[in-house]
């Protein structure tokens, strides 16, 4: 388990992307589109942030970290296990992201999220289940 991301709802992709670069000597990484969202990474040495604009009247993304797994199904078991123990609950099925990894999202209550990426093309999907 490694972290992965944390990300940040904006309401001007491009905007929040050239700020990152200027002001802070961020790299971008890429900028991609799915479910609704446009969203781009950036990333300076060890830290990267997932910038994410809604589109078409989509509800905002919320804020939320990212930590990133191996195929290994116990420690997917393990880490979903802690979070539901925290009150997170899961809110998304199992996404393929175009770069093959997986991802799904958890919540609670007081809008704080929680990302699982699973980094491995073989990953059952069906073990995710909401």
């Amino acid at each position: 388990m490694k972290f992965h991301h944390i990300g940040f709802p904006v309401t001007d992709l491009h905007h929040e992307v050239l700020t990152f670069q200027r002001t802070w000597g961020f790299q971008l990484e890429g900028v991609y589109e799915a479910a609704g969202e446009r969203f781009a990474f950036v990333q300076k040495g060890a830290v990267r942030i997932e910038l994410v604009e809604a589109l078409w009247g989509k509800e905002e993304s919320m804020p939320h970290v990212a930590i990133e797994l191996n195929k290994k199904e116990s420690e997917i078991e393990i880490v979903r296990q802690m979070l539901t123990s925290c009150g997170f609950v899961q809110n998304s099925e199992p996404f393929d992201l175009s770069n093959g990894l997986i991802s799904f999202y958890f919540e609670q209550a007081n809008g704080c999220g929680f990302e699982m990426i699973i980094r491995d093309r073989g990953y059952n999907k069906s073990l995710g289940g909401v």
